[in-house]
């Protein structure tokens, strides 16, 4: 297949895996949020991590975790998909969107999945809004430390990058190790010897950048204000039951960091996995368990095992 028939089939996958989900809509104070509802039980309100946007909550979060016995409500962050970004945003205002899309939609309060970037305004949740969750499951979270200084382009190149396809799209294709190196959370630890799975999850998850353009200005948002933000969250506060899951050989938010996090929070267990880095590649069935433990005492109905 040739360079531009490849390119304009990716592209073209990438829209249908949008809008295969269906993604409605509702307008808050803070303009437009896209949101995906999937399934039927009690609600978990699912926070995606940088890149993704609602069909990353779906795919590459609440997959796997999250057994089918519940309701997903996933929405696109500011400046993903089709929510849009409010002038001056902040992770705080992004927490006061999820609370007036909870609003909107007549849900009064939900366990919440949040996903590595996801994690900063999902803290803020529970802060601003502590009757709105339930119980706060992180994987793989943005954690607090200097780390959150190190490691990035000057924001016009990163903007440059992701905001054009197809420059997005021969570093993803042709370059992956370049694209692994400006995403930390993408990296496999050299202890990791991926399976066949695994490769097929590092797949979805690079492709899953793509239509970049939709995703850019979130991208931007989470990289250089909403991950630092981490920083100015005082952890003590989080006043609702908490599990963590983190692996130790994390490239991107370090697990040393992770742990010190667990302990700040006043009810909070730290679940960690061996190994597996920031995708948490391989199998891990207690950890799933864990996480499933923790879903069916704090949902809102308790559901059958």
């Amino acid at each position: 297949m040739k360079i531009f028939e490849r390119y304009h089939w990716d592209m073209e996958s990438a829209r249908q895996r949008i809008e295969a989900l269906e993604p409605r809509t509702v307008e808050t104070p803070f303009g437009r949020v896209e949101y995906v509802e999937r399934g039927e039980g009690p609600p978990v309100l699912v926070v995606h991590g940088i890149t993704q946007g609602a069909d990353g909550g779906v795919y590459e979060l609440a997959e796997g975790l999250v057994p089918s016995r519940y309701r997903l409500l996933v929405p696109s962050r500011f400046g993903y998909l089709g929510s849009e970004m409010p002038e001056g945003a902040t992770p705080e205002m992004q927490a006061d969107a999820f609370d007036a899309l909870l609003e909107a939609i007549g849900e009064e309060d939900t366990v919440v999945l949040a996903g590595s970037a996801g994690s900063t305004s999902a803290l803020h949740l529970a802060v601003r809004h502590p009757d709105r969750v339930r119980g706060l499951i992180l994987v793989s979270a943005n954690v607090p430390g200097i780390h959150q200084s190190k490691g990035l382009p000057p924001k016009p190149v990163f903007r440059a990058i992701f905001s054009s396809d197809p420059i997005l799209w021969l570093i993803v294709t042709y370059l992956p190790g370049v694209m692994a190196s400006l995403s930390q959370v993408l990296r496999v630890p050299r202890s990791v010897r991926p399976s066949p799975e695994d490769l097929a999850l590092i797949a979805r998850a690079m492709h899953g950048v793509f239509p970049g353009k939709l995703r850019a200005t979130g991208a931007v948002f989470d990289a250089y204000v909403s991950n630092p933000d981490i920083n100015r969250i005082e952890l003590s506060d989080v006043p609702v039951p908490t599990l963590i899951m983190h692996a130790l050989d994390d490239p991107g938010p370090p697990y040393a960091a992770a742990a010190r996090m667990a302990r700040q929070i006043p009810i909070a267990k730290l679940v960690t996995v061996q190994s597996g880095g920031h995708l948490m590649l391989g199998e891990h069935p207690s950890a799933i368990d864990e996480v499933n433990a923790f879903l069916r005492e704090f949902s809102a109905v308790p559901s059958e095992v």
